[in-house]
């Protein structure tokens, strides 16, 4: 059976142009093809753009792509940019759960015909990952500077630190690739899907602020909240004590707590496991659109990790 490869854009399908700057390419995606039988592939194109433009609507036309290509098609590569890559293959993941075929995500840190850039080792990871079933649900394939391909649990990774072009997954990867042989993570674990995909809601009736904790933070009006709280799993005590917007709180361990974090215990925070903050995000976002709201605290697509 064909794998479906599903072009949107990004720095892997980009080239520099005669103004000097990186845009999508035109033909030029296709070179990732290179050294590959494209008789192994069944291509699908919903969109063009550099992935610093994704939105809920582009993400609802990506998922849209994806259900169809999972009709016929034993896995799906999906060639998508760098800088929201975590959020799409989350969406991809919340949409479908674990029980789907593979979805693979590969992106590229920089242009194809840089030698600096992974994209080639990434798509590579992920022919073999989709085209050998070696998991089910949604992932991302990525080579980190003098690394093998790790295969990342779509739902576990992680933001990038500033600056940065390294991808990690709380909780570790799910596999990675040596001299082209798959090696799963034998310390790896996840929970199994407790609730339905979400399916694909329309994003657009949902609003989701994301902040980070901050010295005299201010929470605007959402439909939620998701705050990173400090690392030591705290947030300003007034500022929780005086709102009563549906909160959200990641970052918090099993640990002896701060008296701080006594503000946090009240009905309309909601402590959340630990997990990915663009997981999270996508998560509130999704199931806030299709009215399960109560659904955010419960396992889907290997999002939290438990060990």
């Amino acid at each position: 059976m064909k794998t479906a490869l599903i072009f949107t854009g990004g720095t892997i399908g980009s080239a520099v142009g005669s103004d000097g700057y990186i845009s999508p390419s035109g033909a030029g995606k296709y070179d990732i093809l290179k050294g590959f039988d494209s008789e192994m592939f069944d291509i699908f194109e919903p969109y063009t753009i550099l992935s610093e433009n994704l939105d809920g609507a582009y993400i609802t036309a990506l998922l849209e792509c994806i259900r169809e290509a999972l009709k016929n098609h034993g896995g799906v590569i999906v060639l998508h940019g760098t800088d929201t890559l975590q959020y799409a293959a989350a969406a991809a993941g919340y949409a479908f759960g674990l029980g789907s075929p593979p979805i693979v995500f590969v992106s590229s840190n920089y242009i194809l015909s840089d030698s600096r850039a992974n994209g080639r080792d990434n798509f590579a990871g992920a022919v073999d990952f989709a085209a050998n079933a070696r998991g089910t649900g949604a992932f991302i394939a990525y080579k980190n500077p003098g690394e093998d391909v790790k295969i990342h649990r779509a739902a576990r990774v992680l933001p990038y630190a500033p600056y940065s072009d390294i991808i990690e997954s709380v909780g570790g990867e799910y596999g990675r690739y040596e001299n082209k042989a798959f090696i799963p993570n034998g310390a790896y674990s996840e929970p199994p899907d407790e609730i339905l995909p979400f399916g694909i809601p329309d994003m657009s009736r949902a609003k989701i602020q994301r902040l980070c904790a901050y010295p005299e933070m201010e929470i605007g009006a959402a439909d939620a909240v998701l705050i990173e709280t400090y690392h030591s799993g705290t947030v300003c005590e007034s500022v929780m004590r005086n709102t009563d917007a549906k909160i959200f709180l990641l970052g918090h361990e099993n640990r002896v707590q701060y008296a701080s974090v006594k503000s946090q215990l009240r009905g309309n925070i909601t402590v959340l496991e630990k997990a990915a903050a663009p997981a999270m995000y996508i998560k509130l976002k999704m199931a806030f659109a299709a009215g399960r709201q109560n659904d955010v605290t419960k396992p889907l697509g290997g999002d939290f990790a438990r060990n």
